[in-house]
């Protein structure tokens, strides 16, 4: 049986919800909001921002970092947290860098009581997408990558001492930049003009995620619902002394994963496809639909594959990338019974206790799985 955990739960005020979180060993970073009510019944009322580390032993929660400021006027239904990192650099501290797809802030609740805020040029974008470089940063800068929705894509360093932010790299010449992840010196990231892009050896590649079979007879097409690219994982596997092979996962719509293959070699493949079961009548638009591919622990040569859903569920499977073979049938797992507001996302990794954490349904709850688990069913 999947034992779903409920890793934390809100104040069941109705107004405090789970922006975003982050992961610091057996802590679990929270930025959570509140809606403060107007004194005037016409006024919207205000939001509070608060941070808190939660320890998932002993389930304490300790506030930090109090009084966050939004220099942006935004009411509670344009408050989106999109991005949550934590940076432990050797001078500073403890550094949280938050996206609030308006405005960076970076922040820290130390003596030195640093504080930058950062936002693009054009008034009219938005950063959809922010990963960072290195959790423990030694240097004197931050650096990240930032993907925006008029289809920017910025390497960025922030320098610590001075305060000063310097690009780095500018791609414009795609789509809305939906999600962009970082592995390594490598980063890849997805468009809505469904592409995923894969920046290595200084050089920018790209594949297309609408591929013919995904309109075959063994995966016809449901006009009705359109299959577009919201996010990917990357898995990277070193051969030899400085040569790679990288699995790149992308999550569609309406359908599910597709995986691809680059050899050491430099050469792209489509490799298998991963369809998830029973989705009819659940028209899936949310960007934030996710995936993840996890090394199987319990057998060499595998991979567990993992996506979520707009209907309550998370769909995985276990894939022999030797073979290049699904092993037995993908599987199932109802996380949420709710007739509203069944959305799974926010895939990360709890490596201490190998646990799958995400969201559920409202931000209110962070739930996990037992990567292990899945592996043996």
């Amino acid at each position: 049986m999947y034992d779903i955990e409920v890793l934390y739960q809100c104040s069941i005020d109705d107004d405090i919800v789970v922006q975003n979180y982050d992961i610091e060993g057996k802590y679990l970073i929270l930025l959570e909001s509140k809606l403060l009510q107007s004194p005037n019944p016409f006024l919207p009322g205000k939001i509070q921002l608060q941070l808190y580390y939660y320890d998932l032993v002993k389930q304490l929660k300790t506030s930090f970092l109090n009084n966050i400021n939004l220099s942006s006027s935004l009411t509670s239904k344009q408050l989106f947290i999109k991005n949550l990192y934590m940076v432990n650099n050797d001078e500073i501290g403890p550094i949280v860098i938050i996206n609030t797809i308006h405005e960076l802030q970076f922040l820290s609740d130390t003596d030195t009581g640093f504080k930058f805020i950062w936002s693009l040029d054009n008034i009219q974008d938005e950063m959809l997408s922010v990963d960072i470089f290195e959790h423990e940063c030694k240097s004197k800068a931050i650096e990240f990558i930032v993907g925006t929705k008029l289809g920017q894509l910025l390497q960025l360093r922030l320098n610590l001492t001075t305060q000063l932010m310097k690009l780095i790299k500018n791609f414009d010449t795609m789509d809305s930049v939906n999600h962009v992840q970082i592995r390594g010196d490598i980063y890849g990231f997805v468009s809505l003009d469904n592409f995923f892009y894969l920046y290595i050896n200084n050089h920018l590649e790209r594949q297309t995620c609408s591929l013919p079979w995904l309109n075959d007879e063994d995966n016809p097409r449901d006009e009705k619902f359109e299959q577009i690219v919201t996010s990917m994982d990357t898995l990277i596997i070193n051969k030899y002394s400085n040569s790679k092979i990288i699995f790149v996962l992308c999550h569609l719509t309406n359908f599910g994963c597709i995986l691809f293959k680059r050899s050491i070699r430099g050469e792209w493949e489509f490799m298998k496809s991963f369809r998830k079961q029973n989705i009819s009548g659940c028209n899936e638009t949310s960007p934030l639909l996710d995936c993840k591919i996890i090394p199987d622990n319990n057998y060499c040569n595998r991979f567990i594959i993992v996506s979520s859903s707009e209907c309550g569920k998370l769909y995985h499977w276990q894939y022999d990338h030797k073979a290049n073979e699904v092993i037995g049938e993908g599987r199932t797992v109802i996380v949420s019974a709710e007739e509203e507001n069944n959305l799974i996302y926010n895939f990360n990794i709890l490596k201490e206790s190998n646990k799958l954490i995400f969201f559920s349904g409202c931000s209110s709850q962070i739930k996990s799985i037992s990567i292990d688990k899945i592996s043996v069913m």
